[in-house]
């Protein structure tokens, strides 16, 4: 799994001053361009998955959601008839990659699990109000922050602003690294075919 350094040193001292949980051993660091934005996704592996998906020589799966929302309508391990399907979740097996499903005797077993968890997604951004709307697209997924590289004239309305979107702002210039808004914890309601993508897509590109 790839790792920020060097060049990433901004990004790095954000992700330490938007969250302690984002800097423990077991948070890894990938840096991408991802959702329109450049952005440094901290982010947990699932050891388990990772290793299972290996040694079945499977990767990311790359698929469309009809094909995720019939693994998230599947339990682990557990074989399920294939006449108990319907025709559009019946079509999708045959788009399944290798590791995800298998399909033996008029039954269908998901192995598949999402391979990763992510922490915070934080977003490199040239002013404050650039930074809402592209810190914004992870909205769904993950807690989020932008980072500036400069401390905002109009302090007050970024607080008001990203405290009430629940974006956090971290400035980090030549000298420190400050944090005038944390992030607020990512809340889910419910797992979706459209979240678990958003996690394939960073298990695929951190590989």
């Amino acid at each position: 799994m790839s790792v920020v350094t060097g060049g990433a040193d901004t990004f790095s001292a954000a992700a330490q001053a938007a969250s302690s949980g984002a800097w423990d051993g077991e948070v890894q660091r990938v840096l991408v361009p991802m959702m329109g934005a450049e952005a440094l996704i901290c982010y947990r592996l699932d050891e388990g998955e990772h290793g299972r998906r290996r040694q079945a020589g499977a990767g990311a799966i790359a698929s469309t959601d009809v094909l995720l929302e019939l693994l998230l309508s599947l339990p682990i391990s557990e074989s399920v008839p294939v006449a108990s399907l319907t025709c559009r979740e019946r079509a999708a097996l045959s788009r399944a990659s290798r590791g995800v499903l298998s399909v033996w005797d008029g039954q269908v077993t998901r192995h598949a699990m999402a391979p990763v968890t992510v922490e915070l997604a934080l977003v490199a951004a040239r002013n404050w109000r650039a930074g809402l709307e592209a810190a914004g697209r992870f909205a769904p997924f993950c807690a989020r922050a932008m980072v500036l590289r400069h401390r905002p004239a109009d302090l007050a309305e970024v607080q008001l602003q990203a405290g009430f979107y629940g974006v956090g702002v971290i400035v980090v210039d030549e000298r420190s690294t400050e944090l005038l808004v944390e992030p607020e914890p990512f809340q889910r309601f419910g797992f979706t075919a459209a979240g678990w993508r958003f996690l394939e897509e960073v298990y695929r590109l951190a590989r």
